[in-house]
């Protein structure tokens, strides 16, 4: 029998999913659920006790990141093309979206990326937390490696 992951794992697996799903427009909750081999109730608690939020809010999340992280590299881009970048198939659900995530319209959130940037985080606080943690970490552990001329001393004593 398997063993289960630890925590910490499922957190970055669930963020690694969802960030690299977001902008997929075939992509929908129940897809997730098969990939991870998992009942929609056990991905909503997981949600719930890694991040404070549901599985579609944690998807909210990733496109925000996603729309403000185009947005900061190509700040001239025309809103349609933004929203299929963003997977959706409609301008009233991105419209939608950008309400949820921003608390504004998606020409609003571009033009003023900043304030949409903290709205965002405000909303997704527990998300953007184990996020920016799993950041650190990842930074931390390649900070910490040792690099060639240091392999070549310890080699060399």
């Amino acid at each position: 029998m398997m063993r289960p992951q630890p925590v910490p794992d499922i957190c970055e697996l669930l963020i690694e999913l969802f960030l690299k799903n977001a902008t997929r427009v075939d992509f929908c909750l129940k897809l997730l659920c098969d990939d991870l081999q998992l009942n929609p109730d056990k991905l909503w608690k997981l949600c719930q006790d890694e991040f404070g939020q549901s599985p579609s809010d944690v998807l909210d999340w990733a496109r925000a990141k996603a729309f403000l992280d185009i947005v900061k590299a190509n700040p001239s881009i025309k809103l349609r093309r933004l929203g299929k970048q963003l997977g959706f198939r409609s301008e009233s659900a991105f419209n939608e979206f950008a309400h949820r995530a921003f608390d504004a319209t998606p020409k609003s959130a571009k033009l003023n990326a900043r304030i949409a940037e903290q709205k965002a985080k405000g909303r997704y606080l527990g998300i953007q937390a184990c996020y920016e943690a799993l950041f650190e970490r990842k930074e931390s552990t390649i900070s910490n490696a040792p690099t060639n001329q240091q392999r070549g001393r310890d080699v060399d004593k």
